[in-house]
């Protein structure tokens, strides 16, 4: 039985075949950098076994089937570069509690983050770049102590008011693996953590960068575009 379909980078056109789902041994797929078009078939959700799922850089339309989100074996979820619409659900950690790496950036998603998406225990990269995520962006995503990733910029993200404005950033140095982040124009202000890799440009931070930054290990990208900070360590 077929367990690994990878046709990536090819000139493949029209629509996913809905009879994927009868692959029931199916482990991966891997269609990344095509033409295909249309409906992300929710017969792909039927695959017990599917570990990563990766539709990348096609012409995909419409929501994502709920049954993709409802994979349990499923690590890898890429979807980024397409124009899918829709949002996530709210139930996300329970149908997904393998995910390591999810990928949904450059699409027309919308609604807001759910916050059991904090739930992931594995997950090391988030990727929503580019869509319309609106609302709060969830505190509780501190607790992915195996986050490397975190890519929320250019969405309609907003701070919750009812929490201190560098809270969120301050969370997130729980994330000692974190390298890259990005929250770029999103209305946040206050001093800057100490042990966080970031790329915050178009915000409204302000202080001293820390001394701390010195000895981040990990970081491997360092944006201060449009801040206004006062003060460079020596």
């Amino acid at each position: 039985m077929l367990q690994v379909l990878v046709l990536r980078e090819n000139l493949f056109a029209g629509t996913i075949p809905p009879s994927l789902g009868n692959l029931s041994s199916l482990s991966i797929i891997n269609l990344i950098g095509n033409s295909f078009e249309g409906k992300i078939p929710s017969e792909i959700g039927l695959l017990p076994d599917l570990t990563w799922c990766t539709l990348s850089f096609n012409k995909l339309k419409g929501e994502v089937p709920w049954s993709i989100f409802n994979i349990s074996r499923l690590q890898r979820l890429e979807l980024s570069d397409n124009e899918l619409s829709g949002g996530l659900p709210s139930s996300i950690a329970e149908g997904l509690p393998n995910l390591e790496f999810l990928n949904l950036g450059n699409n027309q998603f919308s609604g807001s983050i759910p916050a059991s998406i904090s739930n992931l225990s594995e997950l090391s990269a988030i990727g929503l770049t580019l869509n319309s995520f609106s609302g709060h962006i969830p505190i509780t995503l501190g607790n992915l102590r195996q986050l490397q990733y975190l890519l929320l910029g250019s969405n309609q993200l907003t701070n919750d008011l009812s929490i201190p404005d560098q809270e969120f950033l301050t969370s997130l140095t729980s994330c000692k693996d974190l390298n890259f982040l990005s929250i770029r124009f999103k209305p946040i202000t206050g001093e800057l953590p100490k042990s966080i890799g970031s790329d915050l440009g178009g915000n409204e931070l302000r202080g001293p960068i820390p001394e701390a930054f010195g000895g981040l290990t990990s970081l491997q990208k360092l944006s201060f575009l449009r801040i206004n900070y006062m003060a460079i360590p020596s």
